[in-house]
């Protein structure tokens, strides 16, 4: 099968959650298929590559506000038509590249998928350009897929009670979940003494509620690992407490942060289905994470972890107070992260998407 994919950049350039699965799928369905990424670049990278079995095809990408999208859905539309042969489905990722493959559908007669990465691309709160472009994509998508169960639920909950969805509503029969996918590391030899945060330093990442959280904690440390806009805003919050900054990591390291936890937090306002998590769950961590995104289908309550509420700064506090306590339940719920992330080992991830993506194109 060819796969096009649509998405806004791959790692190096950006080392996001959605960045990393893209390109770790890619090399897995590499192996069978014909892969072919479409994204776009501010620098001097070459604008053809082949990695990993895979290739990438670079446009140029232009930061003028007003007429970046424009120019950015033209200039994807032609690579689109310059490769259509090479390509026998398109996978988007975000609504923006959603609202190309609408195009591309249209004008080419190529299937789209749309993959949505989190919340935030539905929620009534999110971005303008969802709110635009995503009655666009969703309608002219012959499959949808979202993360976990509850990202479907909600999604389809917006579906059927926002006006701005309202010419898209059929849309829900053509919801699929796919999962994130992870290696399988297995238990570690020792547990970690450390409390660990993964990700960005951004607002919509609840950052300070869990720093807030640390003056109640004054037992152990907290390592931060991310960087972002926030991040000296973020320090000077943290000052006098037990909190290191660690700064950005390459993805191989992020697992070496992992293995120094007693427990990982996620304080996120909008979430999908976190790599990290996952990660985490692989090497046994206990979790603490917000009820937000799909992490409830993986975080489930004194089972694989605890659930907070996001921006609540004291039951962040009291589950940190609890699992770092409570031994029974930290081995308990460790023993269960790594039953549960079995089902997404990159092999049942890769079969699963095989199977989805199949039904599209035959």
């Amino acid at each position: 099968m060819r796969i096009g994919i649509l998405m806004g950049s791959l790692p190096p350039e950006t080392i996001g959650g959605a960045e990393l699965q893209a390109e770790k799928l890619a090399r897995f369905l590499a192996r069978k298929h014909r892969i072919l990424f479409l994204i776009r670049s501010n620098n001097d990278l070459p604008r053809e590559e082949q990695r990993y079995g895979y290739f990438i095809k670079r446009r140029r990408f232009i930061g003028f506000p007003g007429l970046c999208i424009g120019f950015d859905v033209f200039s994807a539309l032609r690579d689109v038509y310059k490769n259509r042969s090479n390509i026998d489905v398109l996978l988007c990722y975000d609504m923006v590249n959603g609202l190309i493959g609408a195009l591309a559908k249209c004008l080419f007669h190529i299937p789209m998928i749309l993959f949505i990465q989190g919340e935030e691309e539905y929620a009534p709160e999110g971005a303008w350009r969802n709110r635009i472009y995503g009655p666009i994509a969703l309608s002219f998508s012959d499959s949808i897929f979202v993360q976990t169960e509850k990202m479907r639920k909600d999604l389809l909950q917006e579906l059927s009670h926002r006006r701005i969805f309202a010419p898209v509503r059929s849309a829900g029969s053509r919801i699929q979940v796919m999962p994130n996918g992870v290696e399988i590391r297995g238990r570690r030899n020792f547990e970690g003494e450390k409390l660990v945060y993964v990700g960005r330093l951004t607002r919509k990442k609840g950052v300070e509620y869990l720093i807030s959280a640390m003056r109640s904690v004054k037992e152990v440390d907290l390592l931060i690992v991310g960087d972002g806009p926030d991040r000296q805003r973020l320090e000077k919050m943290a000052a006098g407490l037990r909190v290191k900054f660690i700064g950005m990591v390459s993805p191989d390291r992020v697992y070496d942060y992992l293995e120094q936890a007693k427990i990982l937090i996620l304080p996120s306002f909008y979430e999908g289905l976190p790599n990290v998590i996952l990660e985490a769950m692989s090497l046994g961590v206990p979790v603490i994470a917000t009820r937000v995104g799909g992490i409830p289908d993986l975080v489930r309550q004194k089972e694989t972890g605890l659930l907070v509420e996001p921006g609540r700064v004291d039951e962040l506090a009291i589950g940190i107070k609890k699992l770092i306590e409570d031994d029974d339940l930290r081995r308990r719920v460790s023993k269960n992260c790594l039953g549960e992330v079995k089902k997404y080992s990159w092999d049942h991830v890769v079969e699963r998407f095989e199977n989805l993506i199949e039904r599209v194109v035959r």
